[in-house]
Parts: structure tokens; sequence; C-alpha cells
């Protein structure tokens, strides 16, 4: 077999893998069928399909009338159920949210199978399933809400007794502004008094959390985030370690409907204010802020292949370019200093060190102090002289041996 075959199949078993493995961030359906008169019905045919894409998952009810539907992408899906004697009932607009785990019990009527009974949901499904408690932050307040610098994760402070994002200590491993640190800032966040060390991040379950600080370590675009939850207590076993915050990321997949997005965001100094250290009387330091970016989505068309209800696509991108002038404040020589001249500068003087020598009357050592308190100008010694010559002799010479090589 060559690397070519070796490779795609690789990409196969690993596209195939996918569906099986655990997957917290999705949503799940579950319920019981019963007749007008609360008994169990076994083996209705339970249909729940993805309003958006059109691809659906069907299950039988078992012998007690249950039924379960997993791994289900968060948006709006429709819920059949069909049993030979009833009337068919059709739920619309059953809007499922990241990591839920939804209740729909189905009562069914006795009639004929042209009859329908047809139940518009009109408000979220409660969940009823366990006991853990969350805020989602839905598609509408990540697309809409302003966002400084759209960082998403700002948004997670809505969420009841979570605070945090750029109240990190400065300079520190866990602020994102160090010229060292590669994370991005503006992530740390503390749920009901519990360390930001304590929290667990997931994007389309994966474990997305930077093991120092336990921020994220992919902070997805806005374009590309579908919805997030934050769940603050009573966290299920699936989640493992995380004592503190659990963030449960989901993003955007592509639909039947084509659509995509451009957008850009600008900032410069002719609308940000003047620096506080800057000059009041000079040009205001340069500042441009460039944020860009886009995303598209849809189904899959090729020559001979149409995707739609089968096959989709989404791919977003953002681009972030800053160009800015720190204004510093410093304190430079005088002409007098850079002669040597302290003189009423420094409070007790300052003294020659190269006069050092130990205090007969023990303690610190003693050091004579300058004439007015002014530097002579003296030579470098000979030994430093020597040693500097030697210094740049042996340095020529290196460098006239790497370029005869």
């Amino acid at each position: 077999m060559s690397k070519v075959c070796r490779f795609l199949s690789l990409c196969l078993l690993s596209v195939f893998a996918c569906p099986i493995m655990a997957q917290v961030e999705r949503a799940s359906i579950l319920g019981n069928a019963t007749d007008t008169s609360g008994a169990a019905l076994p083996n209705v045919v339970v249909t729940v399909t993805n309003e958006a894409t059109n691809t659906s998952v069907r299950v039988l009810t078992d012998s007690a009338g249950a039924f379960t539907v997993l791994n289900l992408i968060p948006g709006a899906y429709s819920v059949s159920a069909v049993f030979p004697g009833f009337a068919p009932v059709d739920y619309r607009g059953v809007e499922l949210q990241v990591g839920q785990q939804a209740r729909l019990n189905i009562h069914m009527e006795v009639g004929e199978l042209k009859q329908t009974v047809e139940v518009a949901a009109s408000a979220t499904l409660l969940q009823t399933e366990n006991a853990a408690v969350g805020q989602v932050i839905n598609n509408t307040a990540v697309s809409t809400l302003p966002l400084n610098g759209r960082n998403f994760v700002q948004l997670a402070i809505l969420a009841p007794g979570v605070t945090g994002l750029d109240y990190a200590q400065s300079a520190t491993i866990n602020s994102g502004t160090r010229p060292d640190e590669l994370r991005p800032g503006g992530t740390a966040l503390q749920a009901n008094g519990a360390s930001n060390y304590s929290n667990q991040v997931l994007l389309d379950g994966i474990d997305n959390t930077e093991m120092i600080s336990h921020t994220f370590v992919v902070r997805p675009a806005v374009e590309g985030v579908q919805e997030f939850k934050v769940l603050t207590n009573n966290t299920g076993a699936e989640y493992g370690r995380a004592g503190g915050a659990v963030v449960l990321m989901t993003t955007k997949s592509g639909t039947n409907r084509l659509a995509g997005s451009v957008f850009e965001y600008l900032r410069n100094e002719a609308t940000d204010a003047r620096n506080f250290f800057a000059l009041a009387s000079g040009p205001k330091p340069p500042y441009k802020l460039n944020q860009f970016g886009g995303s598209l989505g849809g189904p899959v068309k090729l020559p001979h292949y149409n995707g739609k209800d089968r096959t989709f696509f989404f791919a977003d991108y953002e681009g972030y370019r800053e160009v800015f002038g720190s204004p510093l404040v410093t304190t430079v020589p005088t002409a007098a200093e850079r002669a040597g001249n302290f003189q009423g500068i420094v409070t007790n003087g300052i003294f020659d060190p190269l006069t050092t020598s130990p205090n007969p009357a023990g303690g610190a050592n003693i050091r004579t102090r300058f004439p007015s308190d002014t530097i002579p100008g003296r030579p470098l010694p000979a030994s430093t002289d020597d040693r500097a010559r030697q210094q740049l002799h042996h340095h020529a010479r290196q460098t006239q041996q790497r370029a005869s090589r």
C-alpha cells in the first residue's frame, strides 16, 4: 500500500470514528410515548429532524415507551411520532441548547393516519434530567452583543456568579499580555469564588484547557461560535476533574442554506483619546487596529454530487493587525550630570567605589567621597584597555575565519 493510500485510510478512519466519541457539548432528547390514559406505547417510530440541515435520526420506543436520541447538534428540531391506530404527532421548533438533555414526552390520541396532531414549541425545553446549574449564551447574544476585541468569552460574565476576564494580575502568566505569553488574554474566569485553576474548557467535546493557567488553548473567532454554556455547579461526572466553571463551546456547521458574513472593525488615533502620558503639545501617538474576516457555510456541491441534506461545510477567518506607539516617561541626565557633576542632587553625596576599604571600627566598608560630588574624568586602567583590545582582536579573527569558510 502506498503512502498516499495509507494517509487516505487514516483520514477516513478519523472521520468515521468521530461520531462514536463522547460529545459532551452535544444535545439529546429523551422522553416517553403514552396514550391518553397514560399507558406506555412500545415500538412507536420517533423521528428527530434537524430543521437547518434536514438530516434525521429515527428510533423506536422500548417496552416502557421510552426513547432517547443522542449526539444532536444544538439548534432547532422537529420531532414526529407514528404508531398504527393513532394519529401522528409532530412537534415543530424544538430548540436544543449546548449540552442539554431535553425531555419531550409524547402523548398520542387514537385516530386515523391522515389526522395529525401538530404542536408548536414556543419555549426552550426545561432541563429536568440533572441538577447541573449553568447559563447558556446563545448565538443571538454571541453574534449581536458588542465585544471589545471580539472576545466572546466576555459574555461568560453574564452567567450568575461568574467574574474574571481581564481582572487577572498584569504581567502574570494568567494575563495573556506578556511578550512571552501566547495564550489569548481576557479568558481567565472565576465562578462562585472558585479559582480559575479549577476550570475546564471543552471545544466541540475536546479538552481545550490550557494546563498552566486553565484558560483557553484556542479561542475561536466569534464568527465560528454557535453558542456556549457556562456550568457553575453540580456538573456531572462526564466533565471530569473540574471543580470550578466548565465552559462548553460548540462551533458552527453548514446548513442547507448558503450563508456567509464579512466584517471589519477599525480603531485609530483619530477616534481614540490622547494617551495620558503623551505630550499635550505634540501629536497623538500612532494607533491603528484592524480586525477583519468573514465566514461561509452551506451544502457541499461538486460535479455530479449535491450535498444538500447530506454533506455540509463551514469555514471562517479572522485577522488582527495592530500598530501603536507607546509613550514613555523617563529621566535623562543633564549636561552637568553627563560631565560628572552631581552636586546638590544626592543628599548624602556620591563616593568613589575604587576607594573601598575595611572600616577600622568594624561594620560596613568605607569609601572616600568625591570632592564637590563631582566625578573627575579619568582614563580606563591599563589592564582594562588591554582586555578590551584582546577581545576585539579575538572577535575580528573569528569573523575572518567564518568568512573564509
